[in-house]
Parts: C-alpha cells; sequence; structure tokens
C-alpha cells in the first residue's frame, strides 16, 4: 500500500516473490527466502524491511567491502538498531534487540523479526554493521500501522508471545499520547 512493489519492480535482476497468505509465519517465510536466495547465488543475506537501512558501522567502509572482508572469517553479522526521529536524528542508544545479516549457506533458522539465527554454523561478528530504523514518520504514518496490523492480527493467528509492542498499541486509549511516548527519546544529528 505504500508503493514499494512499484518503486521494486523498477530494478533488473531482483526477484520479487509474493505471499498471499495471511498467516504471519515471519521466522520461516523469511528463512525459506534467505535459503531461496542463496541458491540463487548469494553470499550473503540481509533481510530486512522496508523502513530499516543498514550500513557499516566504520564510514570508511561501504557494506560490500566490509561483508567481503568478513567473508574471510564470519558467517553472521549481529548489528545494533538506532531508531530515527526523522532523517537526520537517530536515538543516542541503540534498541535492546539487533537485526543479523548472514551466509545462508551457514544454513539456520532465523529468529523472529530478523533478530538473530538458530542452528547457525560459523561464527558471528558483532557490530561490524548496524541497522537504522524509521519505524514512525509521523502520527498519521504511526496510525496507518496500528491500523494495518489490526487487520492483520485479525485475520491470522498469531501467538501471544509475538507482537507484544503491536498488540499494546492496538489496545491503547490515547494514540497521539501513546506516539509522542515513543518518539520521545533522546537523539543526535547522524543522517541515514
Amino acid at each position: 500500500t505504500d508503493g514499494t512493489r512499484d518503486i521494486l519492480e523498477g530494478f533488473d535482476d531482483l526477484t520479487i516473490v509474493d505471499d498471499p497468505v495471511v498467516a504471519y509465519e515471519q521466522s520461516d517465510k523469511m528463512t525459506r527466502l534467505a535459503h531461496q536466495a542463496g541458491a540463487m547465488g548469494a553470499d550473503w543475506v540481509i533481510p530486512f524491511d522496508a523502513d530499516e537501512y543498514f550500513r557499516p558501522h566504520d564510514s570508511s567502509y561501504t557494506l560490500l567491502s566490509l561483508l567481503t572482508e568478513l567473508d574471510r572469517g564470519f558467517s553472521a553479522v549481529h548489528c545494533p538498531v538506532y531508531q530515527h526521529k526523522t532523517w537526520d536524528d537517530r536515538a543516542t542508544d541503540h534498541k535492546n534487540f539487533g537485526k543479523i545479516i548472514y551466509k545462508p549457506s551457514g544454513g539456520g533458522q532465523l529468529q523472529w523479526g530478523q533478530h538473530g539465527l538458530n542452528e547457525h554454523v560459523g561464527e558471528t561478528q558483532a557490530h561490524a554493521a548496524e541497522a537504522r530504523e524509521w519505524q514512525y514518520r509521523s502520527f498519521e504514518h504511526f496510525c496507518a500501522k496500528i491500523e494495518k496490523s489490526k487487520d492483520l492480527y485479525s485475520r491470522a493467528e498469531i501467538p501471544g508471545m509475538y507482537g507484544g509492542h503491536m498488540r499494546d498499541l492496538m489496545a491503547a486509549e490515547n494514540l497521539q499520547e501513546r506516539y509522542d511516548q515513543i518518539m520521545n527519546f533522546p537523539t543526535v544529528y547522524d543522517p541515514i
């Protein structure tokens, strides 16, 4: 609904996989896609959402040059996630969870939210790269994401142990107040 597919269709050498199944089986679906990418020749896979951006922690590298260097001894990279308030301003501290970049040749099962790997073979490098997330671009965007989640949660069987933050937001009585609380974090100028 945000035009992402239209943008992606403009790229050459890109495989788009449709997912008409409402069931929210993110871990299984993302793992299958990662292994499909490996079978198609991908050395590294970066499972991400449309509102996330990955980059090396050390700006003297590109993401490609970093992964090429890490290719010699590591099969995964654990990345801290920094929340952005605007394009230019990010939280001073990273979130309590990270994201993962990994080699599908090491196997494994992605965890819910792509926060880690289970049963993966190989060493993991911590903090060589980072993820930036601009989760809520405005109050209107925040509300639209909640409404989309209400629809999804009503049609899919999502185990209660997942999506706690969204369940809390869907039950909130005053969304403006919750938005203001969520967006009230200290920032530093550090553009995406």
